[in-house]
C-alpha cells in the first residue's frame, strides 16, 4: 500500500528546505522495486531547533521489508554485470544530484540533530 503524502502547509520559509528535497508532511518511508511504500507505524520527525514537526515517516511492514531484500539481491546481480565503467558514470551522476541537494539535505540534518549548518554539511558531504 502506498501512502499518499500530504502537502506542507508554508506560510513561511522556515521550512522551504523540504520541499526542495521532496518532503511532504506524510512520506511513505521505505522503497521497494522503484517505488515508496509504508504501511505500519508512523514516525514522527521533530525539529531539535524548536520542537516542531518536521514530518511524519511510515514504516515498512514485515512483509516490505522481505520484498526489499529480494529485490535487492536481483538487483546485486544486475549491478554486479553492469560493466565498471557503466557504474562509475551512474556513481558519478548519484554523487552530482546529491551534491545538488547538499544545503536542504543539510538543513535537514541540522533541525533533527540539533547541529550548525556547517557542522551539518560536512556530515552530510562525508556521506
Amino acid at each position: 500500500m502506498i501512502v499518499e503524502c500530504a502537502k506542507r502547509d508554508l506560510f513561511s520559509s522556515q521550512y522551504e528546505f523540504l520541499d526542495e528535497i521532496g518532503l511532504n508532511l506524510s512520506n511513505p518511508g521505505f522503497f521497494v522495486n522503484g517505488q515508496w511504500k509504508g504501511n505500519s507505524e508512523e514516525i514522527t520527525s521533530h525539529s531539535s531547533v524548536n520542537n516542531e514537526v518536521l514530518g511524519k515517516v511510515w514504516r515498512g511492514s514485515m512483509t516490505d521489508y522481505e520484498k526489499g531484500v529480494k529485490a535487492c539481491c536481483i538487483a546485486a546481480k544486475i549491478w554486479m554485470a553492469t560493466p565498471a565503467t557503466m557504474r562509475c558514470k551512474i556513481v558519478i551522476e548519484i554523487d552530482k544530484a546529491l551534491e545538488a541537494k547538499l544545503k536542504p539535505i543539510s538543513e535537514l540534518v541540522a533541525h533533527e540533530v540539533g547541529k550548525p549548518l556547517t557542522k551539518a554539511i560536512a556530515e552530510v558531504t562525508k556521506c
